[in-house]
């Protein structure tokens, strides 16, 4: 891996515990190890990993890599700085702690396998959380406990709780909305069924009191109502 080119960590963690306070073999503020987010960082700088370079930080990097950002433009603003971090989240997916992405990948394939053993009829209402937390041991999850969440998928989380009818009814409710919104020209309604659509891939929107309030209400609002007009 060429994270680990020019790579002398002994020398790393000499010059490292001079300027933070942070241990070297610790974790940084988001729970990542010191050593990999450093390393890292450097690689993002075209940096050896050596006291000579490890010089060359500022304290201002020193800052950014405390605070567990791994890419020097992961702190910046703009696409491609998001798209820089992204890159570095899949080089390390050896270790999802601490990366949205690679924690939101383990929690999906988590689900599909659950679902593969509950598709027919799902695990029930009560039982979600439990039956993530059994696949996590049973896979000997790389996932700290605290980090061993629910899907984060509204698609995945509706599948193991309700099993196949449930998900088919869900996916009906949407595209039903969807299509009404077409027919009739509703612009709202279109650009609403598009966010939930989506925002539905990344949380589990429904499961939270907040989801719920805000769906049904922009669902009942924008949903086109069949008008029969009565001739006098």
């Amino acid at each position: 891996d060429y994270l680990f080119i020019n790579l002398c960590e002994k020398e790393l963690k000499r010059e490292w515990q001079k300027v933070s306070h942070y241990d070297y073999d610790g974790k940084d503020r988001k729970g990542q190890m010191i050593r990999f987010t450093l390393i890292r960082y450097m690689t993002s700088m075209n940096l050896r990993k050596d006291a000579k370079d490890f010089k060359k930080l500022t304290p201002k990097d020193v800052h950014n890599i405390e605070s567990g950002i791994a890419e020097i433009n992961e702190g910046r603003s703009g696409i491609f700085a998001r798209l820089n971090g992204v890159r570095f989240q899949l080089d390390g997916k050896s270790d999802p702690n601490g990366h949205s992405l690679l924690q939101r990948l383990e929690y999906w394939k988590t689900g599909m396998k659950i679902i593969r053993e509950n598709w027919v009829f799902g695990v029930g209402t009560g039982d979600v959380q439990i039956a993530f937390d059994v696949q996590y041991v049973k896979d000997h999850s790389a996932l700290y406990p605290e980090n061993r969440l629910r899907a984060h998928n509204s698609y995945i989380t509706m599948w193991v709780t309700f099993g196949l009818v449930g998900i088919i009814l869900f996916i009906w409710m949407l595209t039903y909305f969807t299509s009404k919104s077409i027919h009739s020209k509703n612009a709202l309604g279109f650009v609403f069924a598009i966010i939930a659509i989506s925002t539905f891939f990344l949380e589990d929107t429904l499961e939270t009191q907040t989801g719920v309030t805000f769906f049904a209400f922009f669902y009942a609002l924008f949903l086109p109502k069949n008008v029969t007009k009565v001739n006098d």
